[in-house]
């Protein structure tokens, strides 16, 4: 905008200048000047500037008028034909501001008509109201009133054809390009490159250009010679030579060409004038020619810039797009690639040009690809899909799309242009995915075929509400329940759980570890007669993520025939120690009969003495017999295969009950000793179970300790927090409060390797003929079933230490006094 202010500036300054010059130049009657290049200064002015110069346009028109007036009117139509002369031409500025591209970065043929619209509006304008002032204030007549509005309004028309197309698209633009870096101008010249013929953007050749300036510039000087030559006569058929060199240049040059010519033919008829007068008959005819000079110029050459600018535009956009360009002739061979398609050919773009596009075709689709085209001559019309092979040899998958460019006048093909498409990753995407989409039906057959074939019954069911997705085979066989009657329906629904504590076990197994194994599990088992059993499973469950809900997947062996198989050894271990248990209670029993018959000849005596009978005596052999009793009840439990019957259990009490027992099988050499902590939850158990359990680690530390040693028997309350279960349980314990039973020997103890076989059914470290291997695998089936856990900690030399974990019943409390601690054999 200050570049353009200042051009306004010199506008007014020169329109100043030029006025006072040129009015030697008026007729002497009139007072006409011919030709009156201020009026372009004026407009150029308004244009550039706007309305704000209007105002100085104003007072200098007056000051110009008022002074040199040789026919004085009075001073107020002075001031009002000034002010009506400047609204004019501010009117048409204003047109032509808002409807033509006046910074020079596009023309076209409508920018041409509008100026000139413009222009011619406010010379007549102007010439009407010098015109009718001259008749009503200066004395001339209204009979000649339209030849003085047409001369006044030639002369502004004419001044402003010559200067007006000169500022606005010449010398504007040359300042606005020397305003910006060197850099950014080289860029937009080079994308407004185009050749005449629409071809390919022609190498810049300055030398011949600059003789073809040289040649137009001597065009236009002759032309103008010719014109004074002839000035003495009519000048007509010279004069008209000067449309040659203005057509020729404007067809070359463009609209900025034509200005400058114009200009020149401006400034030559004004000198013509100046030096040698012009005849009565040539006013007309100088201004006629001058408009025609100057519309001619400005029709043609902007007919010509928005040619090139339009093919700029297009070879801009093929020089910088992103897809590949490929323009060729009627039979195939480039005329035009840009550098996009040479990337993609793998070559340059002057070894591209004249080749034909079959070279760069596979060898095995030439024939579809010649079969697909319309004809020989006939260029490429229509979207193909083939591969290429690079100069380097490298193949690769485009699409082409194709369109035929025919000849505007003859319809004739002149050749095709394409817009190829590298979709080779695309090709290599779709073939990848169709390979994961192959992979994945693959792998989910197999799936499915692991699913239904697997020996492990199998169920997939919904987490929040056990909704049963899908099971398989095995899972309907040891269920007895049918496929179609549980999809669809929650495993509670069908009574799966004999214990619900069991699918809250599961749930709470993955939140807490994210997957469950080795779960032992009772479930319903239906028969083909209707009725139904209880069965015992090992389960394994892991979630699945489906579309965002949470599913699980289980795996269930059933091991009930293992179980019954466990039992019934169990039952054989309990006869094989129950004969070495019968050793020991026989030396108690032995023990009590003689307490009994000791107490019992005491009394005879007593009687037979005639003195009276000593309670104490008879409670002693009433004490006796109640422990002969209560020896032999738990030689029969223990004896007996009785069904497991949980009930509410006192762990120290229990412990109590069995100090007999414990030393009866341990000897006078083994010292028990108890530590048990009071306060203690009851706990849910079969106290048959319980003696079990404490006979096994008995056996044992009597077997590891030998001729003497100590046991040591100790309880306590443990809290297991959420986040530990796993480490201190195992992977399938829940947290929560739990009685510790803790059984330490003073034996050998034992190594890593032995310890983690320690449990397995039939592995003994005792000699041959000592053992059954079956007594700690019996514990640990007892504690599992009671969802508690078993650790153990031993060394050789220090020895061992069985820790039992046993879930507290919730809300019971044991009643019993603690027994002492201490209790020696």
């Amino acid at each position: 905008m200050p570049l353009r202010v200042g051009f306004a500036v010199g506008c007014v300054v020169l329109y100043v200048v030029l006025d006072l010059a040129l009015r030697s130049l008026a007729l002497p009657v009139s007072r006409i000047i011919p030709w009156y290049p201020p009026a372009g200064l004026a407009f150029s002015a308004l244009v550039l500037a706007g309305p704000v110069v209007a105002v100085p346009l104003y007072l200098t028109r007056l000051a110009l008028s008022l002074p040199f007036s040789q026919q004085p009117s009075p001073v107020w139509v002075t001031l009002l034909e000034a002010a009506l002369q400047v609204l004019s031409y501010s009117a048409a500025a204003a047109y032509v501001r808002h409807t033509v591209a006046i910074d020079g970065r596009t023309w076209a043929l409508r920018d041409a008509v509008r100026l000139s619209i413009g222009l011619l509006g406010a010379a007549v304008g102007a010439g009407v109201v010098s015109a009718a002032t001259a008749s009503i204030w200066r004395g001339q007549s209204w009979s000649i009133f339209w030849n003085h509005a047409l001369s006044f309004a030639g002369g502004d028309a004419s001044g402003a054809l010559v200067i007006v197309p000169g500022v606005l698209l010449v010398l504007v633009p040359w300042s606005l390009r020397r305003s910006v870096p060197s850099r950014v101008m080289e860029d937009a010249r080079s994308s407004q490159l185009a050749s005449p013929d629409g071809g390919s953007p022609p190498s810049r050749k300055p030398n011949r250009r600059r003789a073809e300036h040289v040649a137009q510039a001597l065009a236009v000087i002759a032309t103008i010679g010719l014109g004074i030559a002839d000035h003495t006569r009519s000048g007509i058929p010279y004069s008209f030579l000067c449309f040659a060199p203005l057509i020729w240049i404007a067809l070359r040059e463009g609209v900025r060409g034509a200005a400058i010519v114009i200009a020149a033919f401006g400034i030559g008829y004004a000198a013509l004038g100046m030096w040698l007068g012009l005849a009565p008959g040539q006013l007309q005819y100088s201004q006629t020619l001058l408009i025609a000079l100057g519309l001619t110029g400005l029709f043609v050459g902007a007919v010509r810039t928005s040619a090139v600018e339009s093919d700029a535009r297009y070879w801009h956009l093929v020089a910088t797009a992103n897809e590949a360009i490929w323009r060729l002739d009627p039979a195939g061979r480039t005329i035009h690639a840009n550098a996009r398609l040479a990337t993609l050919l793998g070559c340059t773009t002057e070894s591209l040009m004249g080749r034909g596009a079959l070279e760069f075709i596979a060898p095995e689709e030439r024939e579809n690809w010649l079969a697909e085209r319309p004809g020989r001559d006939a260029g490429l019309n229509g979207l193909y899909e083939t591969t290429i092979v690079r100069c380097d040899g490298e193949r690769r998958r485009v699409l082409a799309s194709a369109s035929q460019i025919r000849s505007a006048t003859s319809g004739a093909v002149l050749g095709s242009v394409a817009m190829i498409t590298d979709i080779t990753p695309l090709r290599d995407a779709e073939r990848q995915r169709n390979e994961a989409q192959h992979t994945a039906e693959l792998a989910q057959a197999l799936l499915d075929a692991a699913f239904r074939s697997a020996r492990d019954a199998m169920v997939l069911f919904r987490a929040h509400d056990e909704m049963i997705i899908d099971v398989n085979e095995e899972w309907c066989r040891i269920t007895g329940c049918l496929r179609e009657e549980a999809i669809g329906r929650s495993q509670k629904d069908i009574g799966f759980w004999a214990d619900s504590r069991d699918s809250v076990r599961v749930a709470q197994g993955i939140a807490e570890h994210g997957t469950v194994r080795d779960l032992e599990i009772a479930f319903h088992r239906r028969l083909p007669d209707g009725s139904g059993e209880l069965g015992t499973a090992v389960l394994a469950a892991h979630p699945v993520w489906l579309e965002g809900t949470r599913y699980v997947l289980a795996s269930g062996r059933d091991i009930t025939e293992e179980k019954r198989a466990a039992q019934h050894r169990a039952q054989l271990q309990r006869l094989e120690e129950l004969g070495r248990l019968a050793g020991g209670i026989a030396h108690d029993f032995s023990n009590l009969l003689t307490v009994v018959h000791s107490y019992a000849h005491i009394i005879r005596d007593s009687i037979d003495a005639g003195e009276p009978v000593d309670a104490m005596d008879a409670l002693e052999i009433e004490r006796a017999a109640d422990r002969g009793r209560a020896l032999t009840n738990r030689l029969q439990a223990f004896s007996r295969n009785q069904s497991v019957e949980v009930r509410p259990v006192d762990l120290n009490a229990l412990l109590q009950a069995a100090d007999g027992m414990l030393r009866s099988l341990l000897g006078a050499s083994v010292t028990i000793h108890c530590a048990l902590a009071a306060d203690l939850p009851l706990i849910l158990a079969d106290d048959g179970q319980l003696d079990q359990v404490l006979l096994n680690f008995a056996v044992n530390a009597r077997d590891a300790m030998g001729d003497a040693g100590e046991l040591t028997l100790g309880t306590r309350l443990a809290y297991v927090a959420p986040g530990e279960a796993a480490a201190v349980l195992g992977a399938d314990a829940l947290p929560g409060e739990y009685v510790v039973l803790d059984v330490t020997d003073t034996g050998i103890g034992m190594d890593d390797a032995m310890q983690a076989r320690i449990f397995e059914p039939f592995f003994s470290s005792k000699g041959a003929g000592r053992g059954t291997g079956l007594g700690l695998a019996v514990v640990l089936g007892i504690v599992r079933q009671a969802h508690g856990a078993v650790r153990v900690r031993s060394a050789p030399g220090r020895g061992t230490t069985f820790t039992v974990y046993w879930p507290a019943a919730p809300g019971l409390a044991a009643t019993l006094p603690v027994p002492s601690n201490d209790v020696a054999a």
